[in-house]
């Protein structure tokens, strides 16, 4: 396999491992052995889809990099508004909106990590199902310079 090609493979792997999730299911080759050569145009292909890959699995890190912090912050202000609930004057019409604005604050915050978390999931799914595709064009198959 070509050295950049294999160097790219394995990048988007290790991102892929680290940062995400790992894949169940290896995908297998059965092809002929006339079917494990590919030719310069396939060689480049491979190795635009698996640079466009190792893309792909950097932003789906910062992505969670940005979920996580989104998820602490909710977290934060919930543990903030629970100190907070012990002294609340239920009397007091200042204190009482400073209360319910945290509880909007923490729901609308909360609405959108559940969107955002969902899109993320989703970005996950479709990369996962593009790495095997991926493996199965690609690994296990070898390109032969013509002079």
């Amino acid at each position: 396999m070509n050295k950049k090609l294999y160097l790219n493979l394995s990048f988007t792997c290790l991102i892929y491992i680290m940062g995400i999730s790992s894949i169940h299911a290896e995908a297998k080759s059965s092809a002929p052995v006339s079917d494990t050569i590919i030719t310069q145009a396939e060689l480049a292909q491979c190795n635009e889809k698996s640079k466009a890959l190792t893309q792909t699995a950097e932003q789906l890190n910062e992505e969670l990099n940005r979920l996580t912090t989104l998820k602490n912050n909710i977290n934060q202000i919930d543990q903030d508004r629970k100190q907070m609930s012990a002294g609340i004057d239920f009397h007091d019409p200042v204190s009482v909106d400073k209360y319910n604005q945290i509880n909007t604050q923490i729901k609308q915050l909360s609405q959108t990590y559940s969107n955002d978390i969902e899109k993320y999931n989703s970005a996950v799914k479709q990369y996962k199902i593009d790495i095997n595709r991926l493996k199965t064009e690609c690994d296990n198959k070898q390109y032969y310079k013509i002079d």
